[in-house]
Formats: C-alpha cells, structure tokens, sequence
C-alpha cells in the first residue's frame, strides 16, 4: 500500500470527525446554559450525572471527577478504518449554581483526539493496540465543541431525568434528527452506544 494511500484514508477520517460549523457569541451561552425554576442545584448536577452515565459504556472508557459545583466527565473512545484511526477524549464540564429559587446550570464539552496511520498486519480492518482506556477527568481538556445540536440532546434528556419533559429522547430518534454540518455524529460525544442494544430511559428523580 502506497503512503499516499494512508495519508488520504487518515484525512478523511479526521476531516469526519472534526467537521465543525462555527456558532455565533451571542448563540453560545443560550445553547451551553439552562435555568431550573423550583430545583435545587443538587438535583440538577444529579440529573446530568445520569444522563451521561445512561449510555452503558463499560467502566472503562468513563471516569468523572466531583466538586462541590459540579463535575468533570471524561470519556474516551476510538474510531477504526482498516489503515487508520482516530482516539481520544471528549471531556463534560457541569457546573451549577443557586440563583434564587432554583438553580442555573452550565455545560462545556471539550474533544482531545489524536490520529494515527497503521500497516496491514494479520488483523485485517483494525489497528493493533489501538485501544480506548480509561481517561483522565480535566476541566477544558481538548478543543471546545461547537455541537448545539449534542448540547441540546443534553439539555432535554437532563429535563426529563427532572420531570420537565414528557419523553426520552432516543438514540434511534436522534440519529434522524442530527442537522448537517453538526459534529455530533452516531454517539452523540457519549450519549448513544454505536453496538448493542439501546438501554431504556433512566429512572426520573422524585421532585423536590
């Protein structure tokens, strides 16, 4: 196989991966922020704790560092061509604080990724020791995520985890919803399982 072959496999891996349409400013905090009239802040960051941990990625590919305003979700993953890959770690920064009578909840999501070129070798369409291990939990790791509509997906599944929405938005269901252009992809940065079987909606949290 020819290295310009490889270069060309590895750019359009990337160039999938990566492909983001730039938001505005004045978008970005309606899009990265939500208020909850009635809720305290405890329930809201437990509410989105769950909603990242719904998908049922193994123990693995996910580690969360706490504070007392919220918390820090790393997870890793990789992404296989027959002659090239892509790994690294997308990184939910959750922070909330009390205002008034409910709470105001911010959410950042941040990718660090790494691209690789292999040979062929005796395991034809995958890359040996290419793996997604356990990643490290740190505040604005990575490239910051212009991903409104993954931001979104968010937002609705951490208000039905509330009690605010009347349905669970599904994989199945958002994987038609997905606009051009946004870099959210088939995972969602997480929320959705490439394999398997998709898990049912969490449990709701008994209103305060």
């Amino acid at each position: 196989m020819k290295p310009a072959i490889f270069v060309f496999v590895l750019a359009v891996l990337v160039a999938a991966c990566s492909t983001q349409t730039p938001v505005a400013t004045g978008q970005w905090m309606s899009i990265s922020t939500r208020s909850f009239e009635g809720i305290p802040k405890a329930n809201v960051l437990r509410a989105a704790e769950i909603v990242l941990r719904q998908p049922g990625h193994d123990s693995r590919t996910w580690a969360f560092a706490h504070s007392p305003d919220g918390f820090v979700a790393a997870r890793s993953y990789a992404v296989y061509a027959v002659l090239a890959a892509e790994n690294g770690v997308d990184t939910w920064q959750v922070t909330a604080r009390s205002q008034g009578m409910g709470t105001v909840a911010e959410v950042l999501l941040s990718r660090q990724s790494s691209a690789v070129v292999g040979t062929l070798g005796p395991a034809i369409g995958g890359i040996g020791g290419m793996m997604a291990g356990a990643p490290v939990p740190v505040a604005g790791n990575g490239v910051s995520v212009q991903s409104p509509f993954a931001y979104g997906v968010f937002w609705d599944r951490v208000d039905y985890v509330l009690g605010r929405r009347a349905a669970w938005p599904s994989c199945a269901e958002l994987k038609t919803r997905e606009p051009p252009g946004d870099p959210a992809g088939p995972s969602i940065f997480g929320m959705c399982l490439l394999v398997g079987a998709e898990a049912p909606p969490p449990a709701r949290l008994a209103s305060p």
